[in-house]
C-alpha cells in the first residue's frame, strides 16, 4: 500500500502568507514612519523663522524582504544639522523622535505578531 501525498497547495499557501507577511510589514513600516515624522515635526523644541526646517522633516522606508528600515530625515536646510547636533543637543528631534517612538512601534509590532 502507497500513500501520495501532493504538498502543491500547501506550498502555493506558504508562498501567499509570506507575500501576505512582507506587504503586511511594509504597511506597518510605513504607517509608524509617518507617526514619526507626525511627532517630530509637533514636538521640535526650536522656535521657527521660515518653518522650513520643520516642514521638511520626512521619513522613507526601505524594504529587503520582510524587514523594513524606518529612517527618519532631518530637514533640508543648510542649518538643520546644527539643530540636531549643537548646543548639547538642546534642539535636537531626529534622535529624542526614535529613543521615545521607538519601543511603542516594535510593542505595536509584537502585538500583530501575537
Amino acid at each position: 500500500m502507497a500513500i501520495s501525498v501532493n504538498i502543491s497547495d500547501c506550498l502555493n499557501r506558504l508562498t501567499e502568507i509570506n507575500q501576505r507577511v512582507i506587504q503586511g510589514t511594509r504597511l506597518y513600516a510605513e504607517t509608524s514612519g509617518a507617526k514619526l515624522e507626525a511627532y517630530a515635526k509637533a514636538n521640535a523644541p526650536w522656535q521657527d523663522v521660515t518653518g522650513i526646517s520643520r516642514q521638511t522633516i520626512s521619513h522613507s522606508v526601505e524594504s529587503a524582504g520582510a524587514n523594513q528600515r524606518i529612517i527618519l530625515h532631518g530637514g533640508t536646510t543648510s542649518h538643520f544639522k546644527f539643530l540636531e547636533l549643537c548646543r548639547e543637543g538642546k534642539y535636537a528631534i531626529i534622535k529624542p523622535t526614535m529613543i521615545k517612538m521607538a519601543p511603542g512601534i516594535v510593542a505595536g509590532w509584537r502585538k500583530i505578531l501575537s
